[in-house]
């Protein structure tokens, strides 16, 4: 049975048993008072790197103040513990592996032009879009974000960037940027809401901040002197950098008057890399492996008068939900044709922190890197240091957040009704389209 499973390729994260009744428990706003929604990523940040998460060496004050202002979720993740295919489950409200996008893009690989994303949806409702930042869902023209939804873009196509100076691109044309990187993005999306302000706007604002090179300004590092480690010094300045930044953005969201009509989602693309001086713990993993380490990551939610301030929400979320939110909160509907995989959030946090209900999670990133959590429990795929075998664990996340514990010799009937319900899952699942780095990948027997 796992030798089946493990022949099926890539991975991604989706919930199953989707109800639509999730999808209608907030009414719609009421004509003229569609909020405006911003989300925020950071790139591969560790889940312990921000002072809310318990870091210990660097402060990130805005983000607390966000989540002090709004809801906390604890048990949050994203659809692929790397970055492309999770950017292309949220920005499409499906987990990437129905259309076949389970890796980073490169080549002529990008995020199938039939998928409609959350800027096409939300133009449909009269909202102005814009996407600032990184945005690695494919480098052809066809895949760019003004193709794909977007009014407005400035940023960079791939999957990283140097921070000081360089080419980036605004709506198709080349500038060339004399800020610090993080700084420009800021500035260009305070830009966007300044000039948008009449008028309902989406902004997906990407940071390429903590991921690599590590660079940071001087000014930026003398505030964290007393790390001794440089790099781990340089990787503190660069978020610490951004945090200021989205202390930026959401002041110019209050001073224009906006923030009771504005829905902020600020999280992680995937979980940290340790070898690049960021810290996931107490999670076991990384980025690129389906651990927690590698898809647990930070998520806060605000909307001030709307959601509870000061929050922290204990029930399974995914990134899955940020579309179907916004369309809901935008006054939309949900048509059952589009495969949305998510919940509306709305009710959910302005619930118990608590409800007992359980979700079903999926992971299928890699052939030998797949995994599945229903409720507290949770089955991970992933080769081991003796072993170029993939065995599935299983753990109890509410007793053992650190996934040290393996249950699957005591508990096989858990361990086997999920296999089964990880196998139900995967059949709607496609083929690859594409390899690392954008070469085709030939199409399987199963198809869809």
């Amino acid at each position: 049975m796992v030798n089946g499973l493990l022949l099926k390729i890539y991975g991604t994260l989706v919930l199953i048993g989707l109800v639509m009744g999730n999808f209608t428990m907030c009414a719609a706003a009421a004509p003229g008072q569609s909020p405006n929604i911003i989300i925020i990523i950071s790139d591969d940040q560790g889940y312990a790197d921000l002072s809310i998460h318990g870091c210990k060496d660097f402060r990130t004050p805005h983000l607390d103040a966000l989540a002090a202002g709004g809801v906390r979720c604890s048990n949050a993740y994203v659809t692929a513990p790397v970055c492309s295919p999770s950017r292309a489950g949220l920005l499409s409200g499906r987990g990437q592996q129905r259309f076949g996008h389970y890796l980073n893009v490169g080549g002529d690989a990008g995020l199938p032009v039939a998928v409609k994303t959350i800027g096409d949806r939300m133009k449909n409702l009269g909202y102005t879009t814009g996407a600032f930042g990184k945005w690695h869902l494919g480098y052809r023209d066809q895949f760019y974000p003004t193709h794909r939804g977007f009014d407005y873009f400035y940023g960079f196509r791939g999957g990283s960037h140097g921070y000081f100076g360089g080419k980036m691109e605004r709506n198709g044309t080349r500038v060339d940027e004399k800020e610090y990187l993080t700084d420009a993005i800021a500035r260009e999306t305070i830009a966007f809401i300044r000039d948008k302000k009449d008028q309902p706007f989406l902004i997906y604002c990407a940071f390429n901040a903590p991921h690599t090179p590590l660079q940071a300004k001087k000014e930026d590092l003398k505030k964290h002197a007393g790390i001794k480690d440089g790099n781990r010094r340089t990787y503190a300045a660069m978020i610490t950098n951004m945090d200021d930044n989205i202390g930026k953005i959401i002041a110019a969201v209050r001073d224009e008057g906006l923030e009771e009509n504005t829905l902020i989602f600020f999280l992680s693309d995937n979980g940290g890399m340790p070898s690049r001086y960021s810290d996931n713990s107490p999670l076991r993993g990384s980025k690129g492996t389906t651990w927690e380490g590698g898809v647990r990551v930070p998520f806060l939610v605000s909307w001030k008068g709307v959601l509870p301030a000061g929050k922290v929400h204990d029930d399974i979320v995914s990134t899955l939900d940020i579309l179907p939110t916004s369309i809901l909160a935008g006054g939309g509907q949900i048509d059952p044709a589009w495969k949305l995989e998510g919940v509306n959030l709305l009710p959910l946090l302005k619930g118990p922190a608590k409800s007992g209900s359980e979700r079903t999670l999926f992971w299928h990133w890699h052939p030998d890197r797949l995994g599945i959590r229903k409720g507290s429990k949770k089955v991970v795929w992933m080769p081991s240091k003796e072993s170029k075998e993939s065995k599935p664990g299983l753990y109890d996340l509410d007793a053992d957040i650190a996934e040290s514990k393996d249950l699957s010799e005591t508990q096989k009937d858990i361990l086997d009704d999920l296999i089964k319900t990880y196998e139900t899952w995967d059949k709607d699942n496609i083929d690859p389209l594409w390899g690392s780095y954008g070469k085709k990948i030939e199409p399987k027997a199963k198809s869809k």
